[in-house]
């Protein structure tokens, strides 16, 4: 697969404090790559140095091949960017705010529309911006973003403040800008549990330097989900011997024990297991992700 963004030997420092050590990153066309690492291991940094916001110490970018010291505007024609808030103004309805930007685009009224319907906007056109949702906002920046049908989206964490039903609809939205319009999503993020829903590639930095990059599937092998189960009594547990036949994480009697399970057909085969022995099942809760566990590892 092309690389859309090529990223070679980035430094950059603050009043003397290295906070990139040279990383490098190759962000496939296509796809939508996930971004990781705990705070202040330098995620905005990066994408502030991409955008051109902070001026490189050292290293290159390129964006389809073509170095950004030879040609610094190029980014800025065929990528869109959205920086922990949305942008628009907030005192224009969203229709308003869309019909700005084609003055400046000149996209044609059809564009308008088809955003409208694009991010589940078209009935909230005649609204103020400043009166959205926190969800609407967020969709209404990426119509911003998208209405000049960028070849690349930036995302520095765009789930920020954003309830369940608010990060499942704009997971939705990015997974269809991927697959039917065919952007390439750079997306930073801490939530791990929706990057493993969203992303086909990953990259972990910490402490200023590219600790992985690959697909999740070759980070994760070797880790595995952890699930609570609240039963009726865990002596069955231990009387049954389950350690031997699953991995046992933890027991804290008298109701409730963690297993660690590799993926759907071993918990499908845990949960038959407990049922065929006459365990009860109270309650089933995902402690935390093979991502989440190999993330931790990495960075420890």
């Amino acid at each position: 697969m092309n690389s859309m963004l090529s990223i070679k030997g980035l430094h950059f420092s603050y009043q003397n404090s290295p906070i990139l050590r040279g990383i490098d990153l190759d962000i496939p066309s296509g796809s939508i790559f996930g971004y990781l690492g705990k705070n202040g291991a330098g995620k905005s940094t990066t994408i502030k140095l991409l955008l051109g916001l902070l001026p490189i110490d050292e290293g290159e970018i390129f964006f389809k091949g073509v170095s950004l010291k030879k040609s610094p505007l190029l980014l800025r024609s065929h990528v869109s960017s959205m920086i922990e808030h949305p942008s628009f103004y907030s005192f224009l309805t969203v229709s308003e705010n869309l019909d700005y930007l084609n003055k400046i685009f000149k996209m044609g009224k059809s564009r308008k529309q088809e955003i409208l319907s694009l991010l589940g906007l078209s009935e909230h056109a005649n609204k103020k911006a400043q009166a959205l949702s926190s969800g609407l906002k967020q969709r209404l920046g990426l119509a911003m973003c998208l209405f000049k049908r960028p070849e690349m989206l930036i995302l520095d964490e765009p789930l920020n403040a954003l309830d369940p039903q608010g990060i499942y609809e704009l997971r939705q939205i990015l997974r269809q800008l991927n697959e039917e319009e065919g952007v390439t999503i750079f997306l930073s993020s801490h939530i791990l549990e929706e990057l493993e829903k969203l992303a086909s590639e990953v990259a972990i930095i910490d402490c200023g330097k590219v600790i992985y990059q690959g697909d999740i599937d070759g980070l994760t092998k070797n880790h595995s989900d952890v699930i609570s189960l609240k039963i009726d009594n865990t002596d069955r547990i231990m009387q049954l011997n389950y350690a031997s036949i699953f991995s046992v994480k933890q027991v804290d009697a008298p109701n409730f024990v963690e297993f660690e399970v590799k993926d759907e057909e071993e918990f499908s085969r845990l949960i038959s297991s407990l049922s065929k022995d006459g365990i009860s099942i109270y309650n089933i809760t995902h402690k935390s992700s093979a991502l989440e566990n190999a993330f931790i590892h990495l960075t420890k």
